[in-house]
């Protein structure tokens, strides 16, 4: 890990909590992001309509600052030069592959994510010359076990042959919680196992109802089975102690959608830290935000 990484524990929002918000109103949104307690945003968006000086004295003037980017794919790999100038202006250092689209996924078999793996990997170079660290952030799909009878040695999984071609530390993966558990994985026992491949942890809880293998992840959008930290059925404070024990030291806050149809995210991201402050290892952290 980096000087940076073995530093604190820092807890960012996903700015995707609050999309719809930062959407219609960018200004606000970072206002209820600031008011609810959080100093850090893992970003999502690009630019925005606005130039990085502009976003930096927004993020400035509220005492936020970018702990992280999620930027899609394609952009990384068509301009990273372009990738580590926007960020770099905006004080960002880390940056995050969040999602694959139908296409890129291909015919999801072993052969192809340990391809995607290499290219991950080379692209990750760039990054670390850069002076960027990089990671990749799994859905559910990329936790269904492979089905070839190849031995497991080669990745059980999407996630596991994606991790397998990793050959520096300066890349890896931004384990979600919630995904993780959506597909069957015990997070927990997933953390130990990959231990600083997981370069960040994305905390997210919700409901799990049924078997795995009936679920569908248009379902937790569509019924709402998101919830804030500690009230759905994911171990968010083992998740925690786990990844504090791998040396995990970056955090971020997700919730796709409000639990109730007129719920509130800003409110739902309130909840979500201070359960971080009061009911796991993340409430020791020194310079912790003070919720409201």
């Amino acid at each position: 890990m980096t000087e940076d990484a073995a530093g604190a524990p820092r807890v960012a929002l996903q700015l995707y909590t609050l999309r719809r918000q930062a959407e219609q109103d960018l200004e606000a949104a970072l206002d209820q992001a600031a008011e609810t307690g959080y100093r850090e945003i893992e970003w999502f968006g690009g630019l925005r309509g606005r130039t990085a000086k502009d976003l930096r004295i927004l993020l400035s003037e509220r005492g936020l600052g970018l702990m992280a980017a999620h930027v899609p794919l394609a952009e990384l790999e068509a301009d990273p030069a372009g990738v580590m100038d926007m960020y770099r202006a905006l004080h960002c250092q880390v940056l995050v592959c969040p999602w694959l689209d139908q296409d890129q996924r291909g015919d999801g078999s072993r052969a192809h994510y340990l391809e995607l793996g290499r290219r991950l990997d080379l692209l990750s170079y760039r990054f670390r010359a850069g002076g960027f660290r990089f990671a990749y952030h799994n859905h559910e799909f990329e936790l269904l076990p492979f089905d070839d009878g190849e031995p497991e040695r080669l990745g059980r999984d999407g996630l596991h042959a994606l991790a397998s071609r990793r050959s520096h530390d300066g890349w890896g993966l931004e384990l979600d919680i919630y995904w993780a558990a959506f597909a069957d994985s015990d997070p927990v026992a997933l953390i130990r196992e990959l231990g600083d491949r997981v370069q960040l942890l994305h905390l997210k809880d919700g409901l799990l109802p049924g078997p795995p293998e009936e679920r569908a992840a248009e379902q937790a959008t569509s019924e709402r089975w998101f919830r804030p930290l500690g009230r759905g059925d994911v171990d968010v404070a083992g998740c925690v102690e786990a990844a504090l024990e791998a040396g995990v030291r970056l955090f971020a806050v997700e919730q796709d959608e409000a639990a109730e149809t007129e719920g509130s995210p800003a409110e739902d991201a309130a909840t979500s830290l201070r359960f971080l402050e009061t009911a796991t290892a993340l409430g020791a952290r020194p310079g912790k935000s003070a919720t409201p």
